[in-house]
């Protein structure tokens, strides 16, 4: 079992109990969750033992980490912080972290030209399955890289697409539980189609020969 997603902490039944209240409030829990898990984890290495956030240990989980971005380090801090409150609006001691405010990101995206893309279309496409493994996501990159840079979709969004989402007949995507939970529609076009499915059968065709 992924120790990752084990709650095993003196913390643990809270945690749990905090991040049902979130879920019933109606946020989404999946960031809290693997942040909180995280810091059970490492309050249980620092032999924390009482129901309680000290000073020293939300101090040192709140600490910047190398290369880490921006926004993880926000959310890190945020849901210590939530947590905190809601320990204390239970009765029980805990320091709360002051909030971090984000500057704005300075990141300039890079854009691709044609050529380039060729390029890595190209190299998709000269994948090589070695094992034959059916399941492998090897096969799908093509298709993928296609997906991701048609429709400017995010990687998660992409990879979380189930068949029901995907309607070839009218050309578009069905992306759920995006922002504020709700759910869009992406079109893609008969050319986006084309080399998606291209790029897929090939790798197929590739991985049954053995290529």
């Amino acid at each position: 079992m992924n120790n990752r997603l084990i709650l095993s902490g003196v913390l643990a039944p809270f945690i749990q109990d905090f991040l049902n209240m979130r879920r019933n409030l109606g946020f989404k829990s999946l960031g809290a969750k693997y942040s909180l898990y995280a810091f059970d984890r490492f309050a249980s290495k620092k032999g924390l033992a009482t129901v309680t956030v000290t000073k020293e240990l939300a101090e040192e989980w709140c600490c910047r980490r190398p290369n880490e971005t921006t926004d993880t380090w926000c959310h890190r801090n945020s849901f210590l912080r939530q947590f905190s409150v809601y320990l204390v609006n239970l009765g029980y001691e805990a320091y709360i972290p002051p909030k971090v405010f984000a500057k704005h990101d300075t990141f300039v995206p890079y854009i691709y030209s044609e050529d380039e893309l060729c390029k890595l279309f190209t190299a998709c496409d000269s994948l090589i399955l070695f094992d034959k493994h059916a399941k492998s996501g090897l096969m799908a990159f093509p298709a993928l890289i296609r997906m991701l840079v048609a429709t400017g979709i995010r990687v998660g969004e992409a990879t979380g697409l189930l068949d029901k989402d995907v309607d070839l007949d009218h050309n578009y995507l069905i992306l759920r539980n995006c922002k504020n939970g709700k759910d869009r529609l992406v079109p893609t076009g008969e050319s986006y189609l084309a080399l998606a499915l291209h790029g897929l059968v090939f790798r197929i065709h590739c991985s049954l020969l053995g290529i």
